[in-house]
């Protein structure tokens, strides 16, 4: 995928639309699991932990766009614990953690994860891959929490807006991949603190012991967007579903 194509998909995913004529490579055929360490290891296109760790937002979108494709790999798998002890899936699982561990690797990353299209998209598969689902657990859920549910809101209000029923629909898939992430990590309590508060200042209903400080955070977070009532609905339909106890 060229540049421009990476820098089309983080437009989109800014507006909350996939752009469906923007997909990444897939069909790798079949790859024997013994020979995957080698094909990951000489991948020339695979980013380095330093880049990941480093490079700007627009950057991490263009390195997320070769992760994605092991990812793609990788799902194809039975993933054991002795396949990541002999170093099969670690190289990858390293990789994502360090571009998660960071504001624009977070950002870059699932600007290609949430929007790409395909038969062999990730993000619409039931299982997520083995080294996405362990790096998301090990990263710093306080950063990764509140740019994971606007991954969920962003979309959600733009299928209020648009009027293009192609734009709607694309805007309802990039929010509904957005929430298999959310549901994966459901139950760390930064996740549970944000989705209450986020719950509490779209539907303006009262939370017991929900975080004020999230609550102004994310109010804020709806003043300076200038969501209307109608996309206030959305958000809370959305998320209400995770919260666990509604008052």
């Amino acid at each position: 995928m060229t540049r421009i194509g990476i820098i089309l998909i983080v437009i989109a995913i800014a507006t909350g639309t996939a752009l469906a004529y923007v997909s990444l490579p897939g069909g790798f055929g079949r790859i024997q699991l013994r020979t995957y360490k080698t094909a990951l290891n000489y991948c020339n296109d695979l980013p380095t932990s330093e880049q990941v760790s480093t490079d700007s937002f627009t950057e991490q979108a263009f390195h997320a766009s070769t992760i994605v494709k092991e990812l793609i790999r990788s799902s194809s798998y039975a993933i054991s614990s002795h396949d990541y002890e002999t170093g099969q899936f670690q190289e990858l699982e390293e990789l994502v953690t360090k571009q998660l561990s960071h504001y624009d690797g977070i950002r870059g990353f699932f600007s290609i994860y949430l929007t790409q299209e395909g038969a062999d998209t990730p993000a619409d598969a039931e299982v997520m891959p083995a080294p996405l689902s362990r790096a998301m657990k090990s990263v710093d859920m306080a950063l990764l929490a509140p740019l994971a549910c606007m991954n969920v809101i962003r979309p959600v209000v733009m299928a209020c807006w648009h009027t293009d029923p192609i734009l709607k629909e694309n805007s309802a898939k990039t929010g509904e991949r957005g929430k298999k992430v959310l549901t994966y990590l459901k139950g760390s309590i930064n996740f549970e603190k944000n989705f209450e508060a986020i719950y509490a200042v779209a539907s303006g209903k009262s939370m017991e012991n929900v975080d004020e400080k999230l609550v102004k955070f994310w109010d804020d977070v709806f003043v300076e967007n200038n969501y209307s009532e109608e996309q206030k609905k959305s958000i809370a339909e959305t998320f209400v579903g995770f919260v666990t106890v509604k008052n």
